[in-house]
């Protein structure tokens, strides 16, 4: 997600496991061209999550299987 505004904000993201608990939460920081990055290192179980970003009043979901 590339955001347009000409000031920094921070994006935020929620990863949630199938039962619906909440198993990480990442604060997104951009760099000076307003971009953002961000490895999770940690390990999941296998199984379906959920990935939920919010930037002010927005939210946006998407799914992700872990094998």
């Amino acid at each position: 997600m590339q955001k347009t505004i000409a000031f920094r904000e921070d994006l935020f993201v929620d990863v949630f496991d199938q039962r619906g608990t909440l198993i990480e939460s990442i604060i997104l920081k951009d760099n000076s061209s307003g971009l953002f990055n961000e490895i999770i290192t940690r390990p999941f179980d296998s199984g379906v999550y959920v990935a939920q970003l919010q930037y002010r009043d927005v939210i946006v979901t998407d799914f992700f299987t872990v094998r």
